[in-house]
Order: C-alpha cells, then sequence, then structure tokens
C-alpha cells in the first residue's frame, strides 16, 4: 500500500521530482539564452525597419542602399547570366533558351510576390516603392514570428521556474513517504523472522512424537567460544618460552668445562700461576662472534613466531593442537 501511494506521489509530481532538477535547471538556462537571442534580432530586425524609413524619406521617396529580395538578387543574376550569353551566343542556342525562360519565370514571380501585398499593409506603409514595402512585409513577418516565439519560450520558462519551485516542498513530502516505506519495511521483517521462529518451535514440538519437550526461550548463537581461552594459551606460551630460553643457557654454561679464571686453573691442574693473560680475540673472530649472536637473535625472534605459524596454518591450528596434546596426557583446560 505504501509503494503505492509512492508511486502516485511520483505520477502525480512528476514533472516537479528532485532527480530531474538538474535537468530542468539546465533547460531554463538553455531557454533564458534563446530568448534573450530572440530579443537581440527582434531588435535588430526593428532598427533595419527603422533605418529603411528614414532612408526612404531622407532620399525623398528613393530607396538608397535597401536590401534587395531573394528573388530580386536571382532575377538580376539571370539577367547578368543572359545578357553574358547572348554577347557569344546565338538567340536560338539552348543555353540562352533556358535563361530567358528562367528570367521570365522570375519576373513573374516578382510579379506575383507584388501582388500579395495587400491594400492594408500599403495603407500603413504609403512608400509606393515596391521593393521597400515588400522588404517591410517581410521584416514585419519576421518580427511577429519571433514575438510568437518570444512568447511560447516565456510560457516554458515560467512552467519551468514553476516546477523548480515546488521540487523542494516535493522532496521533502517524497522523503517522509520513503522513510515511512523503510519503517514499515522493517516492521514487516521483523514479524517474518518472529514468525519462522515460532514456525520452529511449532515444528520441533510436533516431530518431538509424543515426548514433552517445552521450549523455554530460544537459542541464541553464541557472541565468543567458551574455549580454549587464547589469552592463557599465549601467556603460556611465553612463559614457557623464556623458561626454556634459560634453561639453554645454564645447560650451555654447565656442559661448558673450559677454564675461565685462574682459581679454574688451579683446581683442574693443581699449580699456580705466576700471571693470567686474557685471551684476546682477533678482529675476524669478533665479527664472526657478533655474526652468531644476531642470527641466534634472528631464529628466537623470527625463526620461532614462524615456524608457530607454519604450524598454524600447514599443519593443525593452535587450539586443536593443543587440545589433541592435553588429550594425549590426559589434562583438561
Amino acid at each position: 500500500v505504501q509503494g503505492a501511494a509512492i508511486l502516485s506521489f511520483q505520477n502525480e509530481n512528476s514533472d516537479a521530482l528532485p532527480d530531474s532538477l538538474d535537468f530542468r535547471q539546465s533547460q531554463r538556462a538553455a531557454l533564458q539564452d534563446r530568448l534573450e537571442e530572440t530579443d537581440r534580432e527582434i531588435f535588430n530586425l526593428r532598427s533595419q525597419r527603422q533605418q529603411l524609413m528614414t532612408l526612404f524619406e531622407q532620399s525623398g521617396g528613393q530607396v538608397v542602399g535597401a536590401p534587395k529580395s531573394p528573388t530580386e538578387e536571382s532575377l538580376e543574376k539571370a539577367r547578368a547570366e543572359l545578357e553574358s550569353a547572348l554577347a557569344v551566343l546565338s538567340e536560338t542556342n539552348p543555353r540562352v533558351k533556358i535563361l530567358r525562360a528562367q528570367v521570365e519565370s522570375l519576373e513573374k514571380k516578382l510579379e506575383e510576390e507584388a501582388g500579395q501585398i495587400s491594400v492594408d499593409d500599403q495603407d500603413s506603409q504609403p512608400t509606393g516603392n515596391l521593393t521597400l514595402n515588400l522588404r517591410l512585409a517581410e521584416i514585419d513577418s519576421r518580427v511577429e514570428s519571433l514575438n510568437a516565439q518570444r512568447e511560447q519560450t516565456e510560457n516554458k520558462i515560467a512552467e519551468l521556474t514553476e516546477s523548480i519551485d515546488r521540487t523542494p516542498g516535493i522532496s521533502i513530502s517524497l522523503g517522509e513517504l520513503q522513510r515511512e516505506y523503510e519503517n514499515k519495511q522493517l516492521q514487516y521483517n521483523d514479524a517474518i523472522d518472529r514468525l519462522n521462529q515460532a514456525s520452529t518451535g511449532e515444528r520441533i514440538e510436533v516431530l518431538s512424537r509424543g515426548e514433552r519437550i517445552s521450549i523455554i526461550e530460544q537459542p541464541s548463537v553464541p557472541n565468543r567460544p567458551t574455549k580454549p581461552n587464547r589469552l592463557k594459551i599465549a601467556a603460556a606460551g611465553s612463559m614457557l618460552g623464556i623458561g626454556l630460553g634459560l634453561g639453554l643457557i645454564f645447560l650451555l654454561e654447565f656442559l661448558n668445562r673450559a677454564p675461565k679464571r685462574p682459581e679454574d686453573l688451579v683446581n683442574k691442574l693443581d699449580i699456580w700461576p705466576i700471571a693470567a693473560i686474557p685471551y684476546t680475540r682477533t678482529k675476524r673472530e669478533l665479527v664472526m662472534q657478533r655474526g652468531r649472536k644476531v642470527i641466534m637473535i634472528l631464529i628466537i625472534l623470527v625463526g620461532g613466531p614462524v615456524a608457530v605459524w607454519a604450524v598454524h596454518e600447514y599443519y593443525l591450528p593452535l587450539d586443536l593442537l593443543a587440545d589433541k596434546v592435553m588429550n594425549k596426557l590426559g589434562v583438561r583446560w
């Protein structure tokens, strides 16, 4: 029902929806540019008409520099071509006949255009000049057409402006309808989930086959594992590593029986040394000793974690491995 209400609202206000706001704004800007261009053209035509009338009045009834109609220009061009052809060709030449027929056709067309000027136009512009009357009639017709076009453009701009002004209110109303739809959808989904849980409990009771099973509470998915305790495993591993390291150091010192002090010489060899000269290592031995220490440190700091990671990734996860070891030892977490 809510979806149908949203669809009906969008259909009723299809001309003012937020999705088409940018398009309508750009369309209005284009129409405004077209309106300005139309106004400029109307102004130019009216200025040209005024100039023709001024020239006609100043020349005493003669049109000086008045532009000619397309028919007049074509007629002059055809007459010039005919004169050029007669200069080199005879009257019976096909080209001369074609040009003469063209001239006669244009003259007839010009007479028809002159006859189409109404008596009202002649009274409103009593110039007595056929060419000027034709030109003025052409300008007036063009201005009238541009005025009609201008009126249509203004109406379209007014419609777009009205729809753009309505868009913010339409956007707010549409947003409220959509939020209401989303809330109802959430309520519907929640009701469906509860219905599914109730259906699951009912199926369990039906499939119990006479057994008295009553569901006290629906099971919930745990959000954390009950075991093993990874924090304890990490702490135990750290303590075990430190203990093994100390034990290794103690073992190395215990197994090394080489004399280190003058007292060791007295105890082992039963002699009293005159003086004890410490062993001085060469530069190469110092480098080798430091290299061995660095290698041991890298093995402890890098090799150990890499080995643990490799066991966890490629052999068996550490928690499962620890559980397996505990089962063999008979120890529980």
